[in-house]
């Protein structure tokens, strides 16, 4: 999973310098969808995997957590443009951010999966599809009215 994550991050990094035709605040919103909401429907999708499907379960949550490669052309490079000079602060806060969630979790999932059965997992999955969905809409509408002078 992880190599996956970092080609795709690769990738979408190169593909980002690419693309001139369309605003920088466009690339942002379009590369923290593909990246949140992709990952939103693989998780979607590995939710209703049956368990003796293992293998199609496994390569749709690598795929899962591809996805999130895109992040790079989306929130992660939101921070900088936005920021300016500000950005080693602004950094560091978002690295505070993943390291209270890497907290968070472990708690979230006992809570939603207690007997660690495929209905628990199914709700672990499903609700991080939805908090992926929801605030990649909320970064949508943040970066609506944000306009860059590249």
């Amino acid at each position: 999973m992880h190599s996956t994550t970092v080609f795709r991050a690769l990738t979408s990094s190169l593909c980002k310098l690419q693309v001139r035709c369309i605003s920088e605040t466009a690339k942002l919103r379009v590369y923290n969808s593909i990246a949140f909401v992709g990952c939103a429907a693989f998780l979607t999708i590995l939710s209703f995997i049956p368990a003796s499907r293992a293998y199609v379960a496994i390569a749709c949550l690598g795929l899962a957590a591809g996805c999130l490669g895109f992040t790079t052309g989306g929130f992660f490079k939101a921070a900088p443009l936005i920021s300016k000079h500000f950005s080693p602060f602004v950094t560091g806060n978002i690295s505070l951010g993943i390291t209270i969630t890497m907290l968070v979790v472990p708690a979230l999932v006992w809570g939603l999966a207690p007997e660690n059965d495929i209905s628990g997992w199914q709700r672990v999955f499903l609700t991080t599809a939805g908090v992926l969905f929801l605030t990649n809409i909320a970064f949508c509408k943040l970066f609506e009215f944000i306009k860059f002078h590249s």
